[in-house]
């Protein structure tokens, strides 16, 4: 469950999320037992977080749920929310300013959408995450993808919207995150978003992309 996922921003008050995350967490506790704190808090645009209240306010708000989850769900596991990790969002800067304010003491695995490391490129992606962990916390830290994916739609037989691309790239990047060290790998989305136009042209395709990102 995501703690946040759809939230544009952040509470005013930080006990009002407080009752937020123990209510929620409280109705689910027979059901849910792993809990990301948050999603792509790093978004340049401010979508999901405002980026002038990173690091501090956030990880307030990390450590604040993060207690109140162990509180009430002791046996619970719980992620630092996936961070974006496209070149404006400076993952690495974000992590490394979050870990200096020890939100590592409060989690269990760090999550990130990997959809710009795909493939052979993970196996550096993941490498420096994991030294940056270890720079900062002494206890083991599991690496989650909670969002990968590679549009593709049924008309194009080769290059990087055919199906054939797409399964063999979310294959790989399966493979090379476990083989790395990684533990848990999400896949977006099952189904596409919208119908396929046969009139589509690659442009209004890569402009579109996002609607494609599904398995069917």
């Amino acid at each position: 469950a995501n703690s946040g996922g759809n939230s544009h921003y952040p509470p005013d008050d930080l006990n009002d999320y407080g009752t937020y995350v123990r209510e929620t967490v409280t109705h689910f506790s027979d059901r849910i037992h792993v809990w990301e704190i948050w999603n792509e808090p790093n978004v340049r645009s401010g979508k999901y977080w405002p980026q002038n209240a990173l690091p501090g306010p956030f990880v307030n708000y990390v450590t604040e749920a993060s207690k109140i989850i162990r509180k009430n769900q002791p046996e619970s596991f719980i992620l630092l929310g996936g961070l974006a990790t496209g070149k404006k969002a400076k993952p690495f800067d974000v992590w490394e300013s979050m870990f200096e304010l020890n939100v590592l003491d409060h989690v269990d695995g760090v999550a990130y959408h990997s959809y710009k490391y795909p493939g052979k490129k993970l196996i550096g992606f993941n490498e420096k995450l994991k030294k940056l962990i270890n720079k900062y916390s002494t206890s083991n830290k599991e690496l989650w993808i909670t969002e990968f994916g590679v549009p593709a739609v049924s008309s194009l037989k080769k290059g990087k919207y055919s199906f054939e691309y797409q399964k063999n790239q979310i294959l790989q990047s399966i493979l090379i995150h476990w083989a790395t060290g990684g533990r848990k790998f999400f896949i977006f989305s099952f189904w596409d978003k919208l119908e396929f136009d046969p009139s589509l042209s690659k442009k209004d395709i890569r402009l579109n992309k996002k609607g494609f990102y599904g398995l069917l």
